[in-house]
């Protein structure tokens, strides 16, 4: 897949039987945040990662 085909970046962290295992790096959150400016793709963040991102999330939508 190449980012190029890409519209629109959701991140969160896992949900269901998994919930909890697996808690998001602020690294890593930064460079998918990162990325997704640099290449101009909108980004939402889902709601469980309060408290894990630092201030308000970023929570934009493809323009239609």
């Amino acid at each position: 897949l190449s980012y190029h085909a890409l519209d629109w970046v959701i991140v969160g962290a896992e949900t269901g039987n998994r919930k909890g295992r697996v808690i998001p790096k602020l690294s890593w959150l930064q460079m998918i945040v990162d990325f997704s400016y640099h290449e101009n793709i909108p980004l939402w963040m889902k709601d469980n990662l309060r408290g894990i991102w630092p201030g308000e999330l970023i929570q934009e939508r493809p323009s239609t």
